[in-house]
C-alpha cells in the first residue's frame, strides 16, 4: 500500500479517476446488462444466463461489503467514506467484466494468435483497476485480491450456470 501511494502525482491522480470510471457499478453493470440483452435477442441463451449471473455476483460482493464492514484506508487520513472497504466493488466489477469478455473471446478470432492477444489487452484493465483503487487509497491490496478471488468464483458459477441449465440449452 505504502509503495503505491509514494507514486502520487497529479497526473497519475487523474489517470488513476479514468481508470477507475472504467468499472464503477453503473458502467459495468450497464456493460454486462447489455450483453446479457444482445445474447438473448440472439437466442444464445447460455452466454445470457451467465451475463445475467454475472451481475448477481455484483450483489454478493455488496453483500460481503455489508457483511465485512472493513474500513477504507483513508480513514487512516481522517477522511471518512460511506462505504466500506473488503472487497473492491471496482476490482470485483472489473474482474467480471473483462473476464466475462475473455472467456467469450476464446477460440472465435483467427488468426488465434490475435484472439490471445485481444485477450491479454483485455486482462490489463483488470489489473490496473485494481492498481488505481490502491493507489487512490479507497482500498488495501487484500480488499483487491478477494475482489478477485470472489470474481474468479463468480465468473467461473456463473459460465457454469449458463452451461448447465437442460431448459436453456433447447434452442427453437
Amino acid at each position: 500500500f505504502r509503495s503505491v501511494q509514494g507514486l502520487r502525482s497529479a497526473g497519475l491522480d487523474d489517470a488513476a479517476l479514468v481508470v477507475s470510471w472504467t468499472a464503477s457499478a453503473l458502467v459495468g453493470s450497464l456493460a454486462l446488462a447489455a450483453i446479457a440483452l444482445a445474447f438473448a435477442a440472439a437466442r444464445r441463451w447460455p452466454e445470457s444466463v451467465a451475463a445475467v449471473a454475472l451481475l448477481a455476483v455484483e450483489g454478493v460482493g455488496y453483500l460481503v461489503k455489508l457483511l465485512v464492514e472493513r474500513p477504507r484506508p483513508l480513514a487512516l487520513f481522517g477522511i471518512e467514506s460511506s462505504h466500506t472497504s473488503f472487497p473492491s466493488g471496482h476490482a470485483l466489477q472489473a474482474f467480471l467484466l473483462y473476464g466475462f469478455l475473455i472467456y467469450l473471446l476464446d477460440g472465435q478470432l483467427k488468426p488465434r494468435w490475435l484472439g490471445r492477444a485481444l485477450q491479454v489487452a483485455l486482462a490489463i484493465p483488470i489489473v490496473m483497476v485494481g492498481l488505481a483503487r490502491v493507489y487512490l487509497g479507497q482500498h488495501w491490496p487484500s480488499d483487491v485480491v478477494g475482489a478477485y478471488l470472489l470474481g474468479a468464483v463468480g465468473l467461473g458459477l456463473a459460465v457454469w450456470a449458463g452451461r448447465r441449465v437442460p431448459l436453456l440449452r433447447l434452442r427453437r
